[in-house]
């Protein structure tokens, strides 16, 4: 809705700066807005549902709430073992790599400054490649 008006608007200014627009009308209104949509009571759709008094069944309609449901399960991915499968797993390694650090911060005695450049440089290549497994798999 804003991107119409704010095209009308563009195109209103455009026609008005090349001098194509010469006299506004004064009495210029704009239409009433439409009616708002009726809401549904307790905001409950209603599922098309085959009755005998519609003549012979429809395949593509259903016979009732619970193959409405039975189909409705059936269309979502969410429900779907192969898809909780991945979702667990995803789950899984997001809690690994949640253990990881990308700092090493616990030394157990003084090290010189080229030790612990190796220690945090050999840190962040094993979380690189602890991503990297992640993203490939």
């Amino acid at each position: 809705k804003g991107y119409m008006r704010i095209q009308n608007f563009i195109t209103f200014e455009k026609v008005y700066s090349e001098g194509k627009l010469q006299v506004l009308p004064l009495n210029l209104q704009l239409p009433p807005d439409p009616p708002a949509p009726k809401v549904p009571y307790l905001a409950v759709k209603q599922l098309p549902a085959w009755e005998e008094s519609m003549g012979p069944p429809d395949p593509n309609m259903p016979h009732g709430y619970l193959q409405a449901f039975e189909w409705f399960c059936k269309a979502s991915l969410r429900i779907r073992p192969e898809v909780c499968m991945a979702l667990a797993a995803t789950r899984g390694m997001c809690l690994d790599l949640f253990q990881e650090r990308v700092f090493e911060t616990t030394f157990d005695t003084p090290m010189r400054l080229q030790e612990f450049v190796e220690k945090e440089e050999s840190a962040v290549m094993r979380l690189k490649g602890r991503l990297g497994m992640w993203v490939n798999t």
